[in-house]
């Protein structure tokens, strides 16, 4: 076993002590003392129930059939009755329904930048995209911060392996 060098790092939330595990992980980042990152994850897990708001997926005639019949029986809509589309995701249903969904995803995002540590999230998406094996450096783990918490919250992330400029991400 290898000794760890662990190093430290100013964040918004203190200071914030981590080591690259060579052992187990190839490189990973291992958080010592992280405060936030597990009320992160406990966020990223949420999702929206489309039954409550009123939405549906469907990428086939079937699946939009079945998800129309559903929101009638629930009383989202009475039989005749046009709904929306989402352009972007496949998501059908009253025109509040898909409302709200984005809403709920909207105010996650914002718990997400009022309590959680951008560093803490950084490392943490540098390891879920597996960074270490990219070719693309720790764009996705900056896509990431830079849509939670801002550009000028990114200015101040410690970064593993930047190889885009930040101007480039945003």
């Amino acid at each position: 076993m290898e000794t760890k060098d662990i190093m430290t790092v100013s964040t918004s939330h203190g200071e914030l002590h981590y080591y690259r595990d060579w052992d187990m992980y190839d490189g990973g980042i291992v958080m010592m003392d992280a405060r936030t990152i597990r009320k992160y994850k406990e966020l990223l897990n949420m999702s929206p129930d489309g039954d409550e708001c009123g939405v549906f997926f469907a990428f086939s005639n079937e699946q939009f059939n079945k998800g129309y019949k559903r929101l009638i029986e629930l009383g989202h809509i009475k039989e005749g009755d046009k709904i929306c589309q989402d352009s972007v995701t496949g998501m059908y249903g009253t025109g509040r329904g898909i409302t709200r969904f984005h809403e709920f995803y909207a105010n996650r995002d914002k718990e997400i930048k009022n309590t959680c540590d951008p560093q803490e999230v950084y490392f943490y998406e540098w390891n879920n995209y597996e960074t270490m094996y990219s070719w693309d450096g720790d764009t996705e783990a900056m896509r990431t911060v830079i849509h939670l918490f801002g550009i000028d919250a990114a200015r101040g992330i410690y970064r593993v392996s930047g190889t885009v400029e930040l101007d480039n991400l945003s």
